[in-house]
């Protein structure tokens, strides 16, 4: 038996394969230092931003080299998805980071622009960069290129708390996992759902990696766990 966590929940996994546990735990701390870049940046704390971004990056690439193992591109895929998710972060606060007069706009992941809009979703740089960044991941990864649509149709029905945000996740997310592994569109569904619930337990994480963070550590090496068994 493995304890896939170092601290928190008290749950264990039976026989979890090690490169599950490395893939998710590498995809979560790509998340995690994505979040505390967002709010350094915020704080005008733009040398540890800096910090947190290149984290971020690192981790994002590690997750993505497990997942396209025989792929040479693989880490530059991680590390243009990652930027897509940076983009989308300073889109949804560009009314806090605008004003800014000190802001490098070499810390950004999007165009720089004198318009805010009250709503984040009329911003064109949903497509002309966070669309833009993954197509590139899908490119250099190999997925579906309908991916880098549906999942920034996906980041802005999250944004919006819309209806459409489960049905869109899985939508999103079977793609790269068609990608993954040669499944059947039903199995893909099924496992995009890990996806969904891991986003979902994301909305409750905190700047620290407490409880919430290795809860989902947990679900997404379960997921990882039968992705690479149906891909053996």
């Amino acid at each position: 038996m493995e304890n896939i966590r170092t601290q928190g929940l008290d749950t264990q996994i039976q026989d979890v394969r090690p490169d599950a546990q490395r893939t998710a735990r590498a995809l979560l701390d790509g998340y995690f230092h994505q979040d505390r870049r967002m709010h350094h940046l915020l704080q005008g704390a733009y040398p540890v931003a800096e910090t947190e971004e290149q984290k971020a990056l690192d981790r994002m690439a590690d997750a993505y080299n497990t997942e396209f193992p025989d792929n040479p591109d693989a880490r530059d895929a991680g590390r243009a998805f990652m930027y897509a998710s940076f983009a989308q972060d300073e889109i949804e606060n560009w009314q806090h980071l605008k004003p800014q007069d000190n802001l490098p706009h070499t810390e950004l992941a999007v165009t720089p622009t004198d318009t805010v809009y009250d709503d984040p979703l009329e911003d064109p740089r949903w497509e002309q960069d966070v669309r833009r960044y993954l197509e590139h991941a899908c490119e250099l990864a190999g997925i579906d290129p309908a991916y880098a649509r549906e999942h920034t149709s996906f980041m802005k029905a999250h944004h919006a708390d819309a209806d459409s945000l489960a049905e869109q996740a899985i939508r999103a997310h079977s793609l790269k996992v068609q990608s993954i592994a040669d499944v059947d569109e039903d199995t893909a569904q099924d496992l995009a759902t890990y996806f969904l619930r891991g986003s979902e337990l994301h909305d409750d994480w905190t700047m620290e990696r407490d409880d919430a963070f290795y809860q989902t550590v947990d679900l997404v090496t379960e997921y990882y766990d039968k992705l690479y068994r149906l891909r053996e």
